[in-house]
């Protein structure tokens, strides 16, 4: 076998090029035949892309960073909710009830026919066995309002359309939006930025109203705690005579005032008694004296 292949010459290989040169005929002019429709059938592809940076939330620096794990975490957030349904369905909102509703691609109100459009059809009438209907292909026109339903039908292409990715090491998230017309993918990758500013405004506000009510609860449940701890105070103080009933220290003053002053009163009347005792005595005579000890002492046994 080997020494077949190595004695194969040029002219070996012409002749089994000969022998199948139908085949390979056919085959070259079947790749050139599918590369050429796929050219002139395959719409083009515009890419419009707007870029948002990512704020960072009131409140949120107080979480400490580590690694860069919520820096990472917030940005894989925000990418989600640029890709989410929620911001896809304000999309259609907006562009239904716009100008544009009757002239957009995505609504299939403006419909794109390539230059192969003839062959194309041809292919298609071909290969359907005539069940295929050029009519379907025509643009639509949409009159009635908004609606969910609506959305739900469009979102979907909003999303497949889209596509979010974060600047390395930044806070800035890249927003494309592609479209086979260029003006188209602009609008709505514009719009798409609009939607998510103004979505997380709203979001900002609904956290901060949170916060506010959860710090309103919580200064009520310290305020009712402080009311308690004072009415505890008051209850002892007015238990210990220290506060009248109502909270004023004006009772605890006047009774130490009085008390103070009668210390003074008893000790002055002490001394009063003494001097006076001490002034009788000096009077008494020495037989008297004695008489007084001794009738003392009678009455004492």
């Amino acid at each position: 076998m080997n020494n077949l292949e190595n004695n194969l010459s040029l002219n070996d290989f012409l002749i089994l090029v000969k022998v199948n040169i139908k085949l390979i005929l056919i085959l070259v002019f079947a790749c050139i035949a599918i590369a050429a429709y796929i050219t002139y059938t395959t719409p083009p592809v515009y890419k419009a892309t707007t870029a948002v940076m990512i704020k960072e939330k009131p409140g949120s620096s107080m979480v400490m960073n580590i690694g860069g794990y919520e820096q990472k975490s917030r940005m894989s957030n925000e990418v989600q909710l640029l890709r989410s349904r929620r911001v896809a369905k304000e999309v259609i909102k907006r562009l239904w009830q716009s100008d544009l509703r009757n002239s957009l691609y995505i609504f299939e109100t403006r419909m794109f026919f390539p230059k192969g459009e003839r062959v194309r059809r041809a292919v298609r009438e071909l290969f359907s066995l005539g069940f295929y209907d050029p009519s379907n292909e025509s643009a639509k026109s949409y009159y009635e309002p908004y609606s969910n339903e609506i959305a739900e039908r469009f979102a979907d292409k909003v999303i497949k359309g889209l596509k979010v990715v974060p600047r390395q090491g930044t806070d800035v998230i890249d927003i494309t939006f592609k479209s086979v017309y260029g003006k188209e993918a602009m609008s709505i990758a514009n719009i798409i930025a609009e939607v998510y500013k103004d979505l997380e405004k709203e979001i900002s506000a609904e956290e901060a109203n949170s916060t506010v009510e959860f710090l309103d609860e919580m200064v009520k449940k310290q305020e009712l705690k402080l009311a308690e701890a004072e009415e505890a105070i008051k209850n002892y103080k007015i238990d210990h005579n220290m506060y009248d009933s109502e909270g004023s220290a004006s009772l605890f003053s006047n009774r130490l005032a009085t008390l103070e002053s009668e210390i003074y009163n008893n000790f002055a009347e002490t001394n009063i008694r003494n001097e006076q005792i001490a002034f009788l005595e000096s009077k008494l005579t020495d037989d008297e004296k004695n008489l007084a000890d001794k009738i003392s002492t009678d009455i004492n046994a």
